[in-house]
């Protein structure tokens, strides 16, 4: 009994010295607040010690910045509460710059002579998160070991043998041995960001604290779900450490690096910012602004500090000569950029309005009415910080030198509102506001998925992945002869056609050089054969003729969070595919396009050419598809990360969200075939393993849509193989979203399965370019969902890029004798580029009765329509 009395007196003593530690709320603890107060303020300036040339063991510490916790609606555990903040529109707008902050600093430390980056991430360290802290049981939270949730976000992935902390509660000091690693590494200083500011954050910086560490919070590179939770957990955390921001964290650093260094910021004032976010003109935080005016914050300060302008004005070379490749990606799915200096990668950078209205190879323009109406001015690019991307091989050849990318999107403005502006009468009025450009690819598949997650108040998240073929080509060593191209001829017809063709073999014959005639271009233009022969798909030896380039291809994409799960030769001669992991929303997107992008760069270094042409040799038979993966995921208490497959209905069953969205994709499949296969080139696959009618079946390749319904949720997804690999992902993300939102609205069904023909009441996908374009015009559930400026601009150059090729194999084939009207009527037929009144026209002009079969064209005009496609789509598609 004594000695229970003793415990509970020592109790009590502790106790009530814990009360005098406190620090003291409003309106408590009478008398002695005063004192307490001064007490506070001691302790608080004595934590205001910036990094300087003295201090040691300084570690940056990276709190949870990963997929579970950063990605909208993954990271929320079951509380309401939580599920309701991830739509907060601070979050999404703050998350870019908070990346990019920390990013800046992880390249500040791990360049300074401090160097130690260190990881901490919620993740079990069991699969059954048996080991969870209990509060983290009670919440759901729930992080499986070595899960796609677990990893640090790919901008900040950890390099080198950098430490990563898995941790089952809100404080890694409570449920790891961290302040064990890091009094062994020296450390006495911690540097704090992260997420969530109000949660993980605040816990660490407080036991930091008690631990015996100084602690500094980087308060715009942390992040909470909303701006509210944000300052009030920096505001009740400030006696326990410094707060400081990320330039002026960074201007200790490189001062504490100058051993000339005479300032001490210690009689410096310290900048704290507790909003990560940036303000307009009056003083509106940016995030409040509608969807359609939401453009991510900038990187902040793009001139340099005026201590590193030298007496010239030159601004002297960073460590590592940095540059930021401003990348935004065309109608065609090509990338356009510009380069910038990385001291100057806060400054506006601008393209020229009409760029997205280019073909691949840009020897067909077209510009929009709105863009000649106002001069031809140019559009500022809208940077999203958290797609900037170190691309390892842009600066191959160059050692310290880092390219950077980041993926842009466009501002437009419109003069036409300006009083006198359709005359030309002089005027001081300014122009409209700037607003997204609408016919940007990215914007359109934001703007989709934005309308998916509002569908219902569903929450809807689309999980996709794209499957992409492509052809590896290199140059031979001697190119084919005149001699070898006659030899392929067929043999001669009677009578006339035999002499127009004896005619046009002479003409042949006489060039030297098989290079100089455009239509002998069996290889192609500029000489390029498929880097191996053959269709022994996924043969080993096959592989191994391309293994080296896939391992750079592999080893690239790892660098920049492309994961790619298999690599093996495809069914056609130099055909590849490579596939990679899911993700969800428009990073999926962004990964196809980086990857589209990414395999050309490699391929150009080593003197290959790696095109996502459909076929770039010959003109039939198979082509490179681009199908794509896709399911749809909303939150669940419960369920895998929070998340539960809108597509499953059980074990090997789909649910009614799921046929209701495949019913709107099969609905609009005439109008989606114009953005699925937006080259003539494309229309060859028809037949090939691509789908000729808008059907479905389970498990069947030969379907439009391949369903999968798996026997667990993570394997019940739908293939869509109407899309081509020239297809740009980010319209096949959007088309496919604003097919299946109609399907989901109006509760659609989809037709039975395995129907195979029109006859059997399938509807039968368009068989040419033109005849897609007129579909997707009168498709007017896509116009008003995709937007009627973006059907305009893409129709346009589609049929401009129809009608040059035309005018080339005209050129070509010439129209002055019979043979050649019939051979340029053959070709325009072959290379899909009639509608279907003007095939019917070319029957007729062919004398062909109904139901006779096109007749096959001769090889002479086959090779005119190869080289044809080549020279507009081959390098840049």
């Amino acid at each position: 009994h004594d000695q229970h009395r003793e415990q509970d007196v020592r109790k009590h003593a502790l106790f009530s010295s814990v009360c005098c530690l406190t620090r003291p709320a409003s309106g408590l603890l009478g008398n002695t607040q005063h004192v307490q107060g001064i007490s506070k303020q001691k302790k608080m300036a004595r934590r205001e010690i910036p990094l300087s040339k003295q201090a040691e063991g300084v570690v940056l510490l990276v709190v949870d910045v990963q997929n579970h916790t950063v990605e909208p609606r993954v990271g929320a555990g079951t509380h309401d509460e939580c599920r309701a903040d991830d739509t907060s529109p601070y979050f999404i707008s703050a998350l870019d710059l908070v990346v990019k902050n920390i990013a800046k600093l992880q390249a500040g430390f791990r360049g300074s002579r401090y160097g130690e980056v260190v990881f901490t991430t919620i993740e079990s360290l069991t699969s059954d998160g048996r080991d969870r802290g209990l509060d983290y049981k009670i919440s759901n939270i729930m992080v499986p070991r070595g899960s796609w949730g677990a990893k640090v976000v790919a901008p900040l992935a950890p390099v080198g043998d950098e430490i990563v902390i898995p941790k089952s509660s809100s404080s890694p000091f409570a449920s790891t041995n961290i302040a064990y690693i890091l009094r062994n590494l020296g450390c006495k200083q911690i540097v704090v960001v992260g997420a969530l500011t109000d949660q993980c954050v605040d816990s660490t910086v407080r036991d930091a604290c008690d631990e015996g560490f100084l602690v500094t919070v980087v308060t715009d590179a942390c992040i909470a779900r909303t701006l509210e939770r944000h300052q009030t957990s920096l505001s009740n955390s400030s006696g326990y450490a410094r707060q400081t921001t990320t330039d002026r964290l960074l201007e200790e650093l490189r001062l504490a690096e100058d051993s000339t260094a005479t300032q001490d910021l210690r009689t410096s004032p310290i900048e704290s910012s507790a909003v990560p976010v940036e303000t307009d003109a009056a003083g509106s935080p940016l995030f409040l602004r509608s969807f359609n005016d939401d453009t991510p914050a900038p990187p902040p300060g793009g001139a340099p500090p005026v201590s590193q302008v030298g007496s010239a004005g030159v601004v002297p070379l960073d460590r590592e000569e940095g540059y930021v490749r401003f990348e935004i990606t065309d109608l065609n799915g090509r990338s356009l950029s510009k380069l910038v200096p990385a001291r100057h990668r806060g400054d506006s950078v601008y393209l020229y309005s009409g760029a997205l209205g280019v073909a691949p190879n840009a020897s067909v323009k077209v510009i929009p009415k709105e863009v000649e109406a106002a001069g031809f001015p140019n559009w500022k690019l809208t940077p999203y910080w958290g797609t900037e991307r170190v691309l390892p091989w842009a600066a191959a050849g160059r050692p310290g030198t880092v390219i950077r990318r980041v993926l842009c999107e466009q501002e437009r403005r419109d003069f036409s509102i300006i009083p006198g502006f359709s005359s030309g009468a002089p005027t001081s009025a300014a122009p409209s506001a700037a607003e997204p450009n609408p016919v940007v690819p990215r914007f359109l598949c934001r703007k989709m998925l934005a309308a998916l997650a509002a569908h219902g108040g569903r929450g809807l998240l689309l999980l996709s992945a794209s499957e992409l073929e492509f052809t590896l080509a290199h140059k031979p060593a001697a190119l084919p002869t005149a001699a070898t191209e006659e030899a392929a001829t067929e043999e001669a017809a009677a009578g006339a056609e035999e002499a127009d063709k004896e005619a046009t073999e002479r003409e042949v014959t006489a060039s030297k050089d098989p290079r100089e005639d455009p239509i002998l271009r069996t290889v192609s233009g500029d000489g390029w054969a498929p880097h191996f022969a053959g269709v022994d798909i996924c043969a080993t030896l096959q592989a191994t003729k391309s293994q080296d380039f896939c391992l750079a291809v592999e080893q690239g994409m790892r660098a920049v969070g492309v994961d790619v799960r298999t690599m093996n030769p495809e069914y056609g001669a130099g055909q590849l595919e490579i596939t990679f992991a899911p993700d969800f929303g428009v990073a999926s997107a962004d990964a196809a396009v980086t990857f589209r992008t990414g395999v050309k760069e490699l391929a150009q270094q080593r003197g290959l050419l790696a095109t996502f042409m459909t076929r770039p040799f010959g003109a039939k038979g198979l082509g490179n598809g681009g199908h794509c993966n896709f399911s749809l995921w909303e939150p669940e208490a419960g369920g895998h990360e929070g998340l539960m497959n809108a597509f499953y209905g059980g074990a090997g069953v789909l649910s009614k969200t799921a046929f209701h969205f495949l019913a709107g994709v099969l609905k609009h499949v005439a109008g989606l075939e114009a953005i699925m296969a937006p080259t003539p080139v494309c229309y060859i696959r028809h037949g090939n393993w691509a789908p000729a009618v808008a059907n479905w079946g389970i498990e069947d390749r030969r379907a439009c849509v391949r369903a999968k319904p798996g026997s667990s949720p993570r394997s019940c997804y739908l293939e869509f193989r109407l899309p081509s690999a020239s297809a740009n992902p980010y319209l096949v993300h959007a088309g496919l979203i604003a097919a299946g939102l109609d399907g989901l609205s109006c509760e659609l069904e989809p037709p039975p399965q395995g129907q195979r023909s029109r006859a059997e009441g399938a509807l039968e996908v368009p068989t040419t370019l033109p005849d897609a374009l007129t579909a997707l015009e009168a498709d007017a559930v896509l116009t008003e969902a995709l937007g009627a400026d973006f059907v305009r601009w893409f129709c346009g150059l589609k049929r401009a890029e129809v009608a040059a090729l035309k005018g080339r194999l005209e050129h070509d084939l010439g129209v002055g004798t019979a043979q050649s009207r019939r051979d340029f009527l053959d070709a325009c037929v072959g290379a899909h580029l009639l509608s279907r009144a003007e095939l019917a026209a070319a029957r007729e002009e062919r004398g062909l009765g109904p139901g006779v079969p096109y007749p096959e064209p001769r090889p002479r005009v086959e090779r005119a329509v190869t080289a044809a496609w080549q020279d507009l789509y081959m390098e840049y598609v």
